[in-house]
């Protein structure tokens, strides 16, 4: 990681003369004539584009510099392959009514509001953004050395488009070039409008071949390169590498119907693929069967970003809201909890309701039983329970409780705290009552130490939180300390508890020793303990990538905040099972990684 590096600063840039200007690297966002024709001949056509795409089953772009969005908008204009992803650094993001504005007399104004409809909350962090067919935005919002070297994945095309290397050294440093060439193979081009011969030389020390080209707009030269040096090796160390993809699957059991489950088959059925969902007490039957609940991160989460799990959770969570319509509802409350030295990204990402309170964008409430219903589509549900799990020639055998077999390509646990089908992994029961009454009141909610929501029909109070317990037995006692928290969080909401019958259910959840979810393959335990036998003495080149149980996947683990990590979560699963690139730092991969307690255990350990 590297270290002082800048915060991010969203900025709202003054216009001159018609283009977007930056005073803090006194340079412009676009060129004042034709910015669409460079973007034609610089970027996409320094790199072949689109001929080389168009022959690509999953093309892979990475720019410096995502500034107006620009160069993304013109590729999504023209792409017509069956996947894009594109991954933009951005230091200085602007709003989305200056994305809007920006592209409003252009050729693609139409493209900008889209993008504008989909854009993230404005956190350090990689956002993920679905806004076209076919194309998928990871936004890394932070310094673009920073963000990159937190990045695994290969490129095949970089934009260079920074501000000029006078105004913005940064941009073009030789650690930022380091880290063009360990996300590079041999084979992968790179663009820029700049000359500079500190440029070229920068490039040419990292490993890129580089020549010159004709310029336009004023510019006499522009480069172009290859890089022609081996593959870097990934910076993730051998016990967290994700699974190898399915060939060709066409069968998967989901064993849960809960929102873990429920969000799972809504990724697979994204990608064409319909799962066969288990679960005896059918949708939402469980954990997930609670009149309503809410999602969102703390202002604590927030400092933590990028490196905070719970946040890139809720990032994608509330873009999923938005471009799949889901059932969500915006307004959370939360005590203002701000302090002096936080930055003043986070702070322009406060709405101050009422004296001591606030509110972030992100948060919000809603049923879990309607969102499971939705996100299910048309998976086919089973009312059912597997009583064993077996691995076959085909993949895996399911023996049911009520007689007969399933067999699968790819299974996929999201059975919360039942642990009988994969006792290896150290789930945590949690037992959670919630309390309730049917009234006509204002809407809202609010979250301290307990939660107290407001659905306009009922009102509802709760978590209680007791670790290792698996009776659903309700208490009368977590029942008054609700409706006493419920008094501090709105006096005048608590009041209809006392004039209504109460109504209260407890669930079981399970959670994880450091609150983390485990998502993600099915490590081969005996074989992780045997290979890793050593790793007390730190990770070494020839340890072997993690062995997985083939086509086992675990989505558990997520306690309290299941609504807020479950979309994420889904889309994980989906995309390892796919071969994708993963959209999740190197150090999020590492906070959920079903075999990591395993792992820190065996680094931990002492010579016998």
């Amino acid at each position: 990681m590297v270290s002082r590096e800048p915060p991010l600063e969203p900025v709202t840039p003054p216009s001159q003369e018609g283009v977007l200007w930056s005073p803090t690297y006194h340079d412009s966002y676009s060129h004042r004539q034709e910015p669409w024709l460079e973007s034609d001949t610089v970027f996409l056509a320094g790199n072949d584009l689109p001929r080389r795409w168009q022959h690509a089953q999953r093309f892979v772009i990475a720019e410096t510099g995502f500034g107006i969005g620009r160069n993304f908008l013109n590729c999504a204009r023209q792409y017509q392959g069956p996947s894009l992803l594109y991954v933009a650094t951005e230091l200085h993001p602007l709003s989305a009514s200056m994305i809007v504005g920006a592209h409003h007399s252009g050729p693609y104004a139409s493209l900008a509001t889209t993008l504008a409809n989909h854009w993230p909350i404005l956190s350090p962090g990689l956002h993920i953004i679905d806004a076209f067919p076919r194309i998928r935005l990871w936004l890394l919002l932070g310094d673009s050395t920073a963000m990159l070297s937190r990045l695994d994945l290969m490129v095949d095309a970089w934009f260079l488009d920074g501000f000029s290397p006078a105004s913005n050294p940064a941009m073009w440093s030789p650690e930022l070039m380091a880290q063009l060439a360990r996300l590079s193979r041999p084979g992968t081009t790179l663009a820029t409008y700049s000359s500079a011969g500190q440029v070229r030389r920068g490039l040419q020390a990292a490993g890129f071949e580089v020549s010159k080209c004709p310029g336009m707009a004023g510019k006499r030269e522009s480069l172009r390169g290859i890089y022609t040096q081996a593959q870097k090796s990934s910076s993730l160390p051998p016990g967290y590498h994700p699974p190898q993809a399915l060939s060709s699957p066409e069968h998967i059991v989901i064993i849960g119907a809960g929102i873990a489950g429920a969000a799972t088959a809504a990724a697979l059925q994204r990608r064409g693929l319909s799962a066969t969902v288990i679960d005896p007490l059918g949708i939402a039957g469980a954990a997930s069967g609670n009149p309503v609940g809410m999602l969102g991160a703390r202002l604590s989460d927030l400092r933590s970003a990028p490196d905070s799990w719970l946040t890139a959770a809720m990032s994608y969570t509330w873009q999923a809201a938005r471009h799949f319509n889901l059932p969500l509802q915006a307004s959370l409350g939360q005590p203002d909890q701000r302090r002096e030295q936080d930055p003043a990204w986070l702070n322009a990402l406060i709405n101050t309701t009422e004296p001591g309170w606030i509110q972030l964008p992100g948060t919000a409430w809603g049923s879990p039983i309607e969102l499971c219903h939705t996100l299910m589509g048309s998976a086919q549900i089973l009312l059912d329970r597997v009583t064993t799990l077996l691995p076959s020639a085909q993949g895996w055998t399911l023996q049911l409780a009520q007689g007969g077999y399933l067999r699968a390509d790819a299974v996929i646990l999201c059975t919360g705290h039942e642990t009988h089908l994969h006792p290896d992994l150290p789930l945590v029961p949690v037992a959670g009552q919630v309390d309730w009454v049917e009234a006509s009141a204002p809407t809202g909610a609010w979250k301290d130490q307990s939660y107290l929501i407001s659905t306009g029909e009922l009102i509802l109070t709760g978590a209680s939180f007791r670790r290792g317990e698996t009776s659903n037995t309700l208490s009368v006692q977590e029942q008054a300390e609700h409706l006493a928290q419920a008094q501090q969080l709105h006096p005048h909401l608590a009041k209809f508890f006392t004039q209504n019958t109460i109504s209260s259910r407890c669930s079981i959840r399970a959670t994880t020793q450091d609150h983390c979810p485990m998502i993600g393959g099915v490590p081969d335990m005996d074989w992780l303990h045997q290979a890793y036998a050593d790793l007390k003495h730190g990770w070494r080149r020839q340890h072997p990538p993690l062995h997985y149980l083939p086509g086992l996947y675990i989505n558990s683990g997520h306690g309290s905040h299941g609504l807020t990590q479950a979309m994420l979560a889904g889309e994980l699963i989906a995309g390892m099972i796919f071969g994708e690139p993963l959209p999740l730092l190197r150090s999020l991969q590492q906070q959920i990684h079903p075999a990591r307690f395993h792992l820190k255990a065996l680094q931990r350990s002492k010579a016998s």
